[in-house]
């Protein structure tokens, strides 16, 4: 393979897929292609409700399932998510939506992520154990755990829980702007456990441009 191929194959892999890699050109390249494979082999099965393609969500031991309900008038006030089990009675709502949400499994299926996307200016992310307890609000833990993200965060703001950097760590995105004058956008990343462990990755705050917030860049 030419050298200037496959450094600029390597350059499109790191930025497509947002990885990091090694200085050298084979070690590059080799890296690149085993955490490309890897993110793919564990990459979670999202359920999107109400407008996904599927309505239900096994988690990947089999033995509960995330599932949607559409609204119904007179029985329902919007759609909803629910939980229930596999070989036992019981199921329990997790959230009535406000707009859509999305959620999807950890890989031992100990707890669920939702992510409610709740109003054109909110979103947040959520852990749920296997009974439908709320385990860990992402919003409320990045806003106790970083001030300065608090100072930013009161006009349009939205927590998503991105994906799994190991078994037990998720990917957070805090992005949104401030709503009075002067605007500004900002963008913090960080990752969280499920046990609440929390570490800024980056912050970026900046005033608004003539066309918004790219807030959603990295």
């Amino acid at each position: 393979m030419d050298d200037s191929f496959q450094f600029r194959s390597c350059s499109q892999m790191q930025t497509q897929y947002d990885i990091v890699m090694p200085r050298s050109g084979t070690a590059r390249c080799f890296a690149a292609v085993t955490t490309i494979i890897l993110t793919a082999a564990t990459a979670p099965v999202f359920l999107d409700w109400p407008h996904g393609r599927r309505s239900q969500l096994p988690s990947p031991d089999g033995r509960h399932v995330v599932y949607g309900a559409a609204y119904q008038s007179g029985i329902r006030e919007g759609p909803e998510l629910w939980l229930r089990h596999q070989g036992r009675s019981g199921h329990r709502r997790l959230l009535l939506l406000g707009s859509t949400a999305r959620a999807f499994w950890f890989p031992d299926s100990r707890n669920v992520v939702v992510i409610d996307r709740e109003s054109s200016s909110g979103m947040t992310s959520y852990l749920y154990d296997t009974e439908g307890r709320v385990t860990v609000d992402i919003r409320a833990a990045l806003l106790r755990n970083d001030k300065q993200l608090g100072a930013v965060a009161g006009g349009h703001f939205y927590v998503e829980a991105q994906r799994f950097l190991n078994g037990d760590t998720l990917r957070v995105a805090a992005f949104g702007h401030t709503d009075e004058a002067p605007v500004q956008c900002f963008r913090f990343i960080y990752t969280v456990t499920r046990a609440a462990e929390i570490e800024r990755l980056s912050q970026r705050i900046s005033p608004a441009s003539a066309t918004g917030c790219d807030e959603r860049s990295e």
